[in-house]
């Protein structure tokens, strides 16, 4: 279920505000775009497909079998929506309106495909196959390269560099949009308590959070003092009742809040999820 209405989400935001306007968002869709510009009887949805087809076969030597299965029935579901909207696509002028929105479907749908442990093909097979050979590499380096060379080159194609600026404003929705939908509007909160009744705090943190802690070994610059840091991951909603714990417990405690961007383990992410 996810995968289908991820890529009917994905297909709209193609179909209905990008390919109408010559919008690319990049990647196989944004050269499917140029390529059905030159040759109209090629349709997106076909040329995405056929293009999807050396990847899928190379994502099945060094990837696997289920990658194979679920990315080949994103990819050819995706393609054939993409078509089928075609016809409906509104009339509009705005230019802006449809880099938004286009960007916006086309990243809701792309997070509902990634949930449904599947992918549309195109730019995240190229992802796990240059991951799996270069770990050090990070995929939003991969993707944001990928996607400003087909920016830049449907710039030159249709003659017009607004595209590119609309395209750009395209991949930021896209990526606001996807980090929001598939990982919430913020991860978690890494908080650092120091001071002197350690035990007593981690107690009222695993008494009324129900949470867990890590005591670290501390020595004041300027005194020289011993003194114990109490670590501890919370989710952005615990945060309140945190401050509240140390404020009437230890309101001269020092606390250090910062976001982390993702926290693995128990209450959290599973550790051995797979990076796209």
């Amino acid at each position: 279920m996810y995968i289908i209405i991820g890529c009917a989400c994905y297909a709209a935001g193609v179909s209905l505000f990008l390919e109408p306007n010559n919008l690319t968002p990049g990647g196989l869709s944004g050269i499917a775009i140029i390529i059905s510009h030159f040759i109209p009887e090629l349709t997106v949805g076909i040329t995405v497909f056929a293009m999807n087809i050396p990847l899928l076969i190379s994502a099945f030597i060094f990837i696997g079998k289920d990658f194979l299965i679920s990315t080949l029935v994103a990819t050819a579901v995706s393609s054939a929506f993409i078509d089928i909207l075609a016809p409906f696509a509104p009339d509009l002028e705005d230019k802006l309106l449809c880099a938004v929105f286009g960007g916006f479907f086309m990243a809701f749908g792309l997070a509902f495909v990634f949930k449904g442990n599947a992918t549309t093909g195109g730019t995240d097979i190229i992802v796990k196959l240059l991951r799996k050979k270069f770990r050090h590499i990070k995929t939003g380096t991969i993707m944001w390269v990928t996607d400003a060379v087909v920016i830049l080159v449907t710039a030159a194609v249709f003659k017009d560099y607004k595209v590119a600026l609309y395209a750009t404003i395209t991949i930021f929705v896209q990526t606001l949009v996807m980090n929001y939908v598939l990982y919430g509007p913020d991860e978690a909160a890494l908080v650092y308590i120091i001071n002197y009744d350690h035990e007593k705090m981690v107690s009222l943190f695993m008494n009324k959070m129900e949470i867990g802690a890590t005591i670290i070994d501390g020595t004041g610059a300027y005194t020289g003092d011993k003194k114990k840091i109490t670590l501890c991951a919370v989710k952005k909603q615990q945060l309140p009742m945190l401050r509240q714990i140390v404020e009437e417990n230890a309101p001269d405690a020092f606390l250090i809040v910062t976001s982390a961007n993702a926290v693995f383990g128990e209450g959290f992410k599973e550790i051995n999820m797979e990076d796209l």
